[in-house]
C-alpha cells in the first residue's frame, strides 16, 4: 500500500480539539485514503521508538501522499506543511469553515468542511477527487516553489537589466498585495473577535431570525442602523440567524419586528431578558 502521513492539529487527549479532528479522521480522511489503498498514519498514532520529530519529518519528505487539516492554523502544522512543499511532493489541504487561511496559502487549493454529519459526508466525495487529482498531477506547485522559482529566474536574469528590472516590479508590487491582504485579514478576524466576545442569547435581546438568502453581514448592519442600540452579535454563517443586541431605552418589541420585516427578513423567535 501507498503511504499517506496526516498532519493535524492533535491537542492533549479528551480536548475538543483532538476530539473534532480525530472525528475528520475516522469519518473521512482514513476511509477515503483506504479506498485508494493508502496507508494512513497521524503524528499521535506513532509508537515506534526515537524522536517523534525526525519520524514526522522523515514521513513528510518521503510518504507518497499528505493531508493536511489546518483547521485552528496550528504552529506546527503550518510547519509541517512547509516542510512538505519544500520537497515538492503532493499534499491535499483542508480546513473548517470559516478558517482565515495566512496570505501566503489563501491562493492555495484548501477543501473547506462544515464539522458535522453532512458536513464529512460532502467533504469525503470532494477529499476523493482531489486526492485522485494530487497523485496525478506530476509536477505539484506550491508557494515554497514558486519562490525558488523566481530566484532561479532572477538568477538567469542578473545579467539583463530590462528583465531584473521586470522581476523586482513584480517582487514589489506582490509585497504590496501581501501587506494590503494581511492587514485585511487583521482587520477581519479583530471584528469578528469584537462581535463575538459575548454569545447572541447573552444578550438582552435575543432573536432567531429567517435572512431569506441576505448577506448576513449586510442585513445586521442595515436592521441595527433601523433600531438602534449599543451592541450586537451575531451567530456566523448560520441561518436561521441568533441575533442578540442591547435596545435603546426606548425601544419596543413592535420597532423590531417591523424593522426586521422591513429589512427582508422573517423573525422565527423573540426571547427577552426581564430588563425588558
Amino acid at each position: 500500500m501507498k503511504k499517506c502521513f496526516i498532519v493535524t492539529p492533535i491537542g492533549s487527549e479528551n480536548s475538543e480539539i483532538r476530539r473534532a479532528t480525530d472525528g475528520v479522521i475516522k469519518a473521512v480522511i482514513r476511509p477515503v485514503l483506504k479506498e485508494l489503498n493508502f496507508e494512513a498514519t497521524a503524528a499521535h498514532e506513532m509508537s515506534s521508538p526515537g524522536s517523534i520529530t525526525n519520524q514526522v519529518i522523515e514521513r513528510l519528505l518521503s510518504d507518497d501522499m499528505v493531508v493536511a487539516n489546518l483547521t485552528g492554523l496550528n504552529p506546527n502544522v503550518m510547519y509541517e506543511l512547509a516542510v512538505r512543499h519544500s520537497a515538492r511532493l503532493p499534499v491535499v489541504a483542508i480546513a473548517e469553515s470559516g478558517t482565515p487561511l495566512p496570505f501566503d496559502l489563501s491562493d492555495e487549493r484548501t477543501l473547506f468542511y462544515n464539522n458535522d454529519m453532512a458536513g464529512t459526508e460532502e467533504l469525503r466525495e470532494r477529499l476523493r477527487n482531489a486526492l485522485n487529482e494530487a497523485i496525478l498531477d506530476p509536477e505539484p506547485d506550491n508557494p515554497v516553489y514558486r519562490v525558488a522559482k523566481s530566484k532561479v529566474m532572477k538568477d538567469v536574469a542578473a545579467s539583463d537589466d530590462t528583465q531584473k528590472y521586470i522581476l523586482d516590479r513584480i517582487e514589489n508590487i506582490e509585497s504590496v498585495l501581501t501587506r494590503i491582504a494581511s492587514r485585511d485579514l487583521r482587520r477581519t478576524s479583530y471584528l469578528k473577535k469584537r462581535r463575538e466576545v459575548r454569545a447572541p442569547n447573552d444578550y438582552p435581546c435575543y432573536a432567531e431570525i429567517n435572512m431569506q438568502e441576505m448577506d448576513a453581514d449586510k442585513f445586521t448592519e442595515t436592521l441595527m442602523e433601523r433600531i438602534g442600540g449599543k451592541a450586537w452579535a451575531r451567530s456566523v454563517n448560520k441561518n436561521p440567524m441568533e441575533f442578540g443586541f442591547e435596545p435603546p431605552k426606548d425601544f419596543d418589541v413592535d420597532d423590531l419586528k417591523t424593522a426586521i420585516e422591513d429589512v427582508g427578513g422573517q423573525l422565527l423567535q423573540l426571547k427577552m431578558n426581564e430588563r425588558l
